[in-house]
């Protein structure tokens, strides 16, 4: 079978499903900027094993012309699934239990939904803000500089939870970051 390739799909006018392919396992929240008002649609891909068509919230123009979302694909961050696939298995019964368990979910409720990551204490789960986790995972996969991390992180300061500083300092893989969160961590202690 052929590798699916994002421009081929749009041009078949085929919906455009997509799963969640992050590591670590994390709720994607992925930015698509408009391209012509220039204004911008968050996406979120839960993590779960159903695909989830990303058509149904954004119209195919702005995938087609979104540089974060086809810099996801490349890095495997997030993978295409075949339409035809994809409907198929959302036509189980195991699926559609699937999507019912994520739309009672967080993930349901609108934007600025806490998410579930695992902390230190790998029996509890803790609350962190998906803009942080994002910020994280694109770090992780070079999607952004470690200094614009840190601007970014620095700029919803005020907002962070203790919660989502000890995820900083937990996952980032650039030792200035994870210090920074550390400190902020003690700071507010």
């Amino acid at each position: 079978m052929s590798e699916l390739k994002l421009d081929k799909l749009l041009d078949d006018g085929k919906p455009i499903y997509v799963l969640n392919n992050s590591n670590p396992r994390g709720v994607l929240v992925i930015s698509l900027v408009h391209p012509t008002t220039g204004n911008v649609t968050p996406i979120k891909i839960p993590v779960t094993w159903v695909p989830i068509c990303v058509t149904d919230h954004v119209p195919p123009e702005q995938l087609r012309s979104s540089l974060d979302f086809r810099g996801y694909l490349r890095k495997g961050i997030i993978k295409l699934v075949d339409p035809d696939k994809a409907e198929k298995i959302l036509s189980s019964k195991e699926a559609k239990d699937e999507l019912e368990r994520i739309n009672k979910s967080e993930f349901a409720d609108g934007f600025d939904v806490s998410v579930r990551a695992m902390g230190s204490d790998k029996d509890a789960a803790t609350e962190v803000n998906p803009k942080v986790m994002d910020i994280v995972l694109r770090l992780e996969s070079q999607d952004i500089s470690a200094n614009d991390a840190l601007n970014q992180l620095k700029s919803i300061y005020t907002t962070l939870t203790k919660q989502d500083l000890a995820y900083i300092a937990q996952n980032a893989t650039t030792e200035s970051i994870a210090q920074w969160a550390e400190k902020m961590l003690t700071k507010s202690e």
